[in-house]
């Protein structure tokens, strides 16, 4: 368990590293491609932890609250990491723990909140959901069965691509 947690935080900042330093081209070259004002927080343990910077943050460990401005229900299940780039107020949510049924429940859930016009696919070991509001809103929804986990990512508002 110690080594899927280390593996997963490990994912997690080379995520937020790509999404932080890779996207958003500019035309405009700038000698400090870094990210500005890093804050990192790790339990005595390394169990758990928050790195926060001016573009986002990522949050990792098992007791982990749901984020007070996303504007979805929490999947059951247990919250393992939160990544958030503040820049796109986009959300990266990662959980363990949770049963087929819960799986199929929370994709039904955002089919009635109105999040269409995506794909779903659906076998025996993986459920996948992806759809958007007419108001923007996006969200993509994956279950694996056999390690029972998931992500859940949502964009506030899907900007068209020129």
């Amino acid at each position: 368990m110690k080594k899927q947690k280390r593996l997963f935080l490990a994912l997690l900042i080379l995520c937020l590293a790509f999404a932080f330093t890779a996207c958003g081209g500019s035309d405009k070259e700038s000698e400090d491609s870094g990210l500005t004002n890093v804050d990192v927080d790790t339990s005595l343990d390394g169990e758990s932890g928050t790195i926060t910077s001016d573009e986002g943050s990522i949050e990792y460990g098992e007791d982990i609250d749901w984020p007070d401005d996303l504007d979805l229900e929490k999947p059951k299940g247990t919250l393992v990491g939160v990544m958030k780039d503040a820049e796109s107020n986009q959300y990266t949510i990662a959980f363990n723990e949770m049963e087929l049924d819960d799986a199929k429940d929370y994709i039904q859930y955002l089919k009635d909140e109105g999040y269409v016009d995506g794909m779903e696919l659906s076998d025996v070991d993986m459920q996948m959901y992806s759809g958007t509001k007419p108001s923007g809103e996006f969200a993509t929804f994956i279950y694996n069965s056999e390690p029972k986990e998931g992500s859940l990512t949502y964009v506030v508002k899907l900007e068209e691509v020129e």
